[in-house]
């Protein structure tokens, strides 16, 4: 659909309607400026010509006859406040931890001017109140903020955006610390709860998240093929990793059917990372969280070589810990080409099967006695 004309130019003062000979009709003002309606009917162009001079004479005035058309497709349109955008929004997420951050979200206290505004109402004052949250708020405020936004946008509910997609502040996370593993030795070597001495053993051997290895059952373990399979909780893939000596020997006092780990299982996310910030803080290690061993697990398989696309089939392939570890300026000597070429050929040729001049049909021994006399 074409974009309504833009008469600003032509000023605030008389216009006139010029029909040219194309048959297209023109706004014209006293200077012999011209805009074209881009119509052909004079009706829908006169009617044009009303709603300009209304929105120049009367502003309040057009503005309330915008929202009576805008009833007719929408009813709660003229109502409706960010507050209920958020709602909405909540609505239609997952329920769990994702709505759980959502509805914390809602009470950020830089978000508290907004959430009575009216969408439609005093757009400047929104974009001005929109860059002050932003200053107030964190990272969580620019990424959730611009999450509803975005709703509003998709589902309707606002025609233009009240700031540009470009003149968003960036999201610049901060880097992650991972535990590393003589941080991890005093941990495991404090810590006397077996069910959460196994717990944080199982994070760094399986890097998992930390809900998916608190319930994680007896039946997820292949002993035959020593694989773990389980579900991501937040998107429901399936990870399936093999483990070595060290988890097994985890995995093997654990039980044998049901939760691996029973009461940690029943812990909420805050809880579990409370305890293993206070066992941090027992030793005096600082910066790290319980997500850190997720870090330290992508930073590990790094180092090492593994291929980031396994890295990411077993951490999620938007997890922030892969990209921060397969990111860092870690020196990789990548081996010489034309050795590489020659070990393939080498191994192509031990593995060619050996063809005789004969195609192979060795003659049997009285067959070539035969072939000898006959000579």
């Amino acid at each position: 659909m074409n974009a309504s004309p833009d008469l600003k130019a032509l000023g605030t003062g008389n216009l006139y309607l010029i029909e040219r000979p194309s048959g297209i009709f023109y706004a014209e003002n006293s200077h012999k400026e011209r805009v074209s309606l881009r119509t052909r009917n004079r009706g829908v162009a006169e009617e044009i010509l009303r709603g300009h001079k209304a929105s120049v004479e009367k502003p309040n005035f057009a503005y309330k006859v915008a929202l009576a058309y805008l009833g007719e497709t929408d009813p709660e349109a003229p109502s409706r406040t960010w507050l209920d955008v958020i709602e909405a929004y909540i609505k239609r997420s997952a329920a769990g931890p994702t709505r759980n951050r959502l509805e914390t979200a809602k009470k950020d206290k830089a978000l508290q001017k907004i959430l009575k505004l009216n969408l439609l109402q005093d757009r400047p004052r929104q974009a001005g109140l929109f860059f002050e949250a932003l200053n107030a708020g964190g990272i969580s405020t620019n990424v959730f903020l611009r999450r509803f936004h975005n709703f509003a946008l998709d589902m309707g509910y606002l025609a233009v955006p009240i700031i540009p997609r470009r003149q968003w502040p960036k999201v610049r996370y901060a880097t992650k610390k991972a535990v590393t593993e003589e941080q991890y030795r005093q941990i495991i070597g404090r810590e006397q709860n077996p069910e959460k001495l196994a717990f944080y053993q199982l994070l760094w051997h399986l890097g998992g998240s930390q809900t998916d290895i608190a319930i994680l059952t007896a039946e997820a373990i292949d002993w035959t093929n020593r694989t773990v399979n389980f579900p991501r909780k937040k998107n429901q893939q399936t990870c399936a990793q093999r483990f070595g000596d060290e988890c097994a020997a985890v995995l093997e006092k654990l039980p044998k059917q049901g939760l691996l780990l029973p009461s940690i299982a029943r812990l909420g996310e805050g809880d579990r990372a409370s305890y293993f910030t206070l066992r941090c803080r027992t030793l005096g290690i600082q910066g790290v969280s319980l997500h850190s061993l997720r870090y330290s697990w992508a930073e590990r398989a790094a180092a090492v070589g593994m291929p980031e696309r396994f890295a990411m089939m077993a951490l999620g392939h938007k997890s922030r810990a892969i990209h921060q570890a397969y990111s860092k300026n870690l020196v990789t000597t990548i081996d010489s080409l034309e050795v590489l070429t020659k070990k393939r050929q080498a191994d192509l040729k031990a593995t060619a099967p050996v063809i005789s001049p004969d195609f192979g049909m060795k003659p049997a021994e009285g067959d070539s006695d035969k072939v000898r006399s006959a000579a």
